[in-house]
């Protein structure tokens, strides 16, 4: 069975995936990228088809682009060969130069005709694969060969969002050149190029799209969930819970912004990009996690430190509980000290539980320390240099 470029992107985006903390991961939210089972059914269905069809494609071209044989390449183009012969899967030989990276062999694809818009089974064009790898030289031959700059595959990703996510910034201005949307969303969680150049750490491509006219408060999905503090079990509907007595109750998560996703990464250069473009310092999340919280939650003190300089609201408590209250759970002396110097609350009590966990249950406030405060946590943590 021949290896297929798309079951190679799929099988990459599932491990990566697999691979995800997804407690600690940027996309939390469920940014999973194109890591579906229908991707893995597909791959299962190119498996099942594909010594049935490959027989009756000529595959010496896409076979010769994939052992970078140029100068056989060479020799079949200037045979009446088919172009855009593709595998079972849909790809092509410019699918594979592009995935290989082979600039050269692209080239000469694209000159001799080759279809920069033939897309594979999974949606994919040769332009995504391309950015994928970063490479603004291939991006901008397939531009120039007329690739469509809003092409996206199966998962909603746009061509802005793979070369925001891989960070060549130069990518992302010849896409933006070429009419590319900068604020289109991906079709799982209602996510931004900018919410991954930012997820990322790209601050050039994060200057490069809000320069581009990305908007900077537009938000990822909110998603309602049903959790149970009692029950370890996935409950899918409320009513269920309520039924057989137990506490389940629903919370909504996402619906962040491109400056919460910077918070989680502690990307200060970024948030300082979108603060001067119109982010709000204060920005929280649905379930009323500030900015600052989730930075200090995050451990990120640097970020911290420039949130409280930009004026945060230190004592921001409509998630149940304080800034103070996390830097304590974290044990970070330095961020309770920064805290308190811009007027954090000692006394504030905590008033509703972590609905969700962070890391396990190490980071998070049980029901059982409703009222507590921060001086209460470090005594219970035994973090004397805090408590003083």
């Amino acid at each position: 069975v021949r290896r297929s470029v798309s079951s190679d992107y799929a099988l990459r985006a599932t491990a990566l995936c697999a691979h995800a903390d997804f407690h600690r991961s940027p996309f939390v939210e469920g940014l999973r990228v194109a890591c579906g089972i229908g991707l893995v059914l597909a791959n299962l269905l190119v498996l099942t088809v594909a010594n049935t069809n490959a027989q009756d494609t000529d595959l010496r071209l896409i076979d010769a682009v994939k052992r970078q044989d140029t100068e056989a390449v060479r020799v079949l183009l200037e045979e009446p060969v088919n172009v855009d012969a593709s595998q079972v899967d849909g790809a092509t030989a410019l699918h594979w130069a592009a995935y290989l990276d082979d600039v050269d062999t692209l080239r000469m694809l694209v000159d001799a005709g080759a279809d920069p818009g033939f897309a594979n089974t999974h949606r994919v064009v040769p332009l995504s694969l391309a950015c994928a790898n970063a490479n603004v030289e291939a991006v901008e031959l397939l531009l120039a060969a007329g690739a469509d700059a809003n092409a996206a595959v199966s998962t909603g990703e746009t061509l802005l969002m793979s070369c925001a996510r891989t960070g060549n910034v130069a990518a992302v201005t010849a896409l933006l050149a070429h009419g590319a949307q900068v604020n289109a969303t991906e079709s799982e969680d209602d996510q931004t190029a900018l919410m991954w150049a930012v997820a990322q750490r790209h601050t050039a491509v994060v200057h490069a799209l809000i320069d581009g006219g990305a908007d900077v408060h537009r938000r990822s999905r909110v998603r309602r969930l049903v959790i149970s503090r009692r029950l370890q079990s996935n409950l899918k509907y409320g009513e269920l819970g309520r039924r057989y007595g137990t506490d389940a109750e629903e919370t909504e998560v996402g619906g962040y912004t491109a400056f919460l996703f910077a918070a989680r990464q502690g990307d200060v250069d970024s948030a300082r990009l979108l603060l001067a473009a119109g982010a709000n310092v204060d920005d929280a999340s649905p379930d009323g996690r500030s900015a600052l919280l989730v930075a200090t939650h995050s451990g990120h003190r640097a970020l911290v430190e420039f949130l409280l300089a930009e004026g945060a609201n230190p004592n921001a408590a409509a998630a149940g509980y304080t800034a103070l209250h996390a830097a304590v759970l974290q044990g970070d002396r330095a961020i309770v000290e920064a805290l308190l110097a811009r007027g954090a609350r000692p006394n504030a009590q905590v008033t509703e539980a972590t609905k969700v966990t962070r890391n396990g249950q190490v980071l998070m406030i049980g029901e059982h320390l409703l009222g507590a405060t921060p001086f209460a946590l470090a005594a219970k943590f035994a973090e004397v240099e805090i408590m003083r």
